[in-house]
């Protein structure tokens, strides 16, 4: 049961880190930190629990990370150029 829910909150996550760079907003950040943070808590606790293969599970973990790394950061930078527009 808690490999499905590790894969639901990861599939929010990006789903909402992927709505994030669509729409832009302070808490849509705030909901990916959290399903990130998630995902990664469940994940390592099913590597301790499972004894899983740490190899394959950081390489998946890596994976994650950076497609949400990679969204969260363009999402400040369209977040920080919308407030920069409207200052001007």
């Amino acid at each position: 049961m808690l490999i499905i829910t590790h894969v639901v909150i990861a599939v929010l996550g990006l789903a909402e880190a992927t709505y994030g760079l669509i729409a832009p907003s302070r808490g849509k950040l705030r909901i990916t930190y959290a399903l990130t943070a998630a995902t990664l808590a469940s994940g390592a606790y099913l590597v301790w629990s499972l004894h899983a293969p740490i190899l394959q599970s950081c390489l998946s973990g890596l994976t994650y990370l950076s497609l949400i790394l990679a969204a969260t950061l363009a999402t400040h930078y369209r977040l920080a150029k919308q407030a920069h527009t409207l200052d001007i």
